[in-house]
């Protein structure tokens, strides 16, 4: 399981090259994008034509530790 959790992740990564900027801001400046297999968030800035992962979060906590974890960033 743990080969296809990593795989699964980096090809949403990957999408990054293609689809970033257009998801949802969630946070301050933080776009979140959601796996599309686990109940993972992949959140990221746009710092000029590059996309900057912050992290990778299990959407299943809670959401003030989410927001507290991006506060440390």
């Amino acid at each position: 399981m743990g080969d296809y959790f990593a795989t699964c992740l980096r090809a949403d990564i990957e999408g990054l090259r293609v689809y970033a900027g257009i998801h949802r801001v969630v946070y301050r400046d933080y776009h979140r994008l959601l796996s599309r297999v686990f109940p993972y968030g992949i959140f990221y800035t746009i710092e000029g034509d590059t996309a900057v992962i912050w992290a990778v979060i299990d959407l299943r906590r809670d959401p003030e530790w989410i927001r507290a974890r991006l506060r440390e960033q």
